[in-house]
């Protein structure tokens, strides 16, 4: 296909969903619309999900079975939870070009056969995509065990991957890993794109008191703030226990973003006697959020084991001039290190690092500035929207 006469449908869940990946497509779909080499550029409608009004008014997203006529190219949005369960199976049943947001779809897996009593077809895909092993762990799944390590070793996207013309995804870590993988795979890295938002000004400035005030947070108090879907792997627990180490005393936690039934933030809090210094908002809306990130002098954003996803949280927070305290591991290593900072792997290591790092990091004032105006300039240069927009165009028209 020409790039000069590229024509694409968009499949990926959309807002209200709540899904970054949803709120990434309506970002970047201006943009992609924008490139010159893109002719006809259509939304699809994913079975049984609602769409926001103004994403029906502004795109008008057409029905999923209508994906790919009339030779358009698919372009997928494949993330690790059921609502991409269909753009799965589309784009097993239509391939196109894939954007891999997590390298791992296990947990996908799971979630649309064993979470609904059906064994074979899980079984089924394990064997597909890890042979004897894939069987071997699906037949301990059938009888009653359960791993995390394997939900995080056996990616479950062999098949769906090699159906493609195409794979991109948002880190060179995670190329490298792919490629690694499966080298006759057709992989591409291209960066992730986040609008720049408004600068959150400097960490304990005028914007950031006024957030707290509307947070009941001391304006003075050192905040540290962890943001989005709280799952174990994402090891806010971690920060809460640190809380309780000596020179933590005045550091307060403040948590944005639903909470997993399995991780019991509050009440770890309570029994670590560090209760009164966090805060969990629950999910929240875009502004609120961004009212959230200008209250913290800094964010934890730790994660291990990973799905290999580049976080949009994580980079949401940095473009509005946040430094960011990240694991030593996977995707991470992308980051600059003027804007990140890396702690080890392993629950005493991590509890023991932070302690130890962010305090002194509070305060030098003049670091804590530095690392948000680094933070933002690395989103800016790297993850520009309409970067993001042309080197996935050029990525579709060569693949195709």
């Amino acid at each position: 296909m020409p790039a000069a006469a590229l024509r694409l449908d968009v499949v990926s869940p959309l807002p209200p969903v709540r899904s970054g990946i949803a709120d990434y497509t309506v970002d970047l779909l201006p943009h992609l619309a924008a490139r010159p080499e893109v002719t006809e550029l259509r939304v699809t409608r994913l079975p049984a999900q609602e769409v926001a009004a103004e994403v029906v008014e502004r795109w008008r997203p057409v029905p999923s079975d209508d994906t790919g006529a009339g030779g358009r190219l698919p372009l997928y949005q494949m993330g690790n939870n059921l609502y991409h369960e269909a753009v799965f199976d589309l784009a097993m049943e239509r391939p196109g070009v894939l954007v891999l947001h997590d390298l791992v779809l296990h947990h996908l897996a799971v979630e649309r056969t064993l979470s609904r009593g059906v064994f074979d077809p899980y079984g089924d895909q394990l064997a597909a995509d890890h042979g004897w092993i894939g069987e071997a762990v699906a037949t301990t799944r059938r009888w009653g065990g359960y791993s995390d390590a394997g939900l995080f070793a056996l990616p479950a996207h062999r098949t769906l991957l090699r159906r493609q013309r195409g794979v991109l995804v948002h880190s060179a870590w995670a190329a490298g890993v792919l490629a690694e993988e499966d080298p006759e795979l057709a992989v591409r890295a291209v960066p992730m794109g986040v609008p720049l938002p408004p600068d959150a000004g400097p960490p304990g400035g005028p914007a950031a008191r006024a957030a707290r005030r509307e947070l009941g947070l001391p304006e003075t108090a050192p905040v540290v703030g962890s943001f989005g879907f709280q799952t174990p792997i994402k090891r806010t627990l971690a920060a809460v226990r640190a809380l309780a180490r000596p020179g933590m005393e005045a550091v307060r936690l403040l948590v944005v973003g639903e909470v997993a039934p399995q991780v019991d933030l509050a009440g770890e809090a309570l029994r670590l006697g560090v209760a009164d210094r966090v805060t969990i908002t629950g999910f929240v809306d875009g502004a609120r959020f961004g009212r959230a990130l200008a209250a913290c002098d800094l964010a934890v954003n730790l994660r291990y084991p990973s799905a290999g996803e580049t976080s949009a949280s994580l980079l949401r927070l940095l473009a509005a001039g946040r430094g960011a305290v990240v694991s030593d591991y996977a995707q991470f290593t992308d980051l600059p290190a003027a804007a990140a900072l890396s702690v080890p792997l392993g629950d005493e290591e991590e509890v023991a690092a932070l302690a130890a790092l962010l305090p002194p990091l509070r305060a030098d004032g003049a670091r804590l500035a530095a690392m948000g105006e680094a933070a933002r300039r690395h989103v800016a240069e790297r993850h520009d929207p309409a970067r993001a927009a042309a080197e996935i165009v050029a990525a579709c028209a060569e693949l195709a």
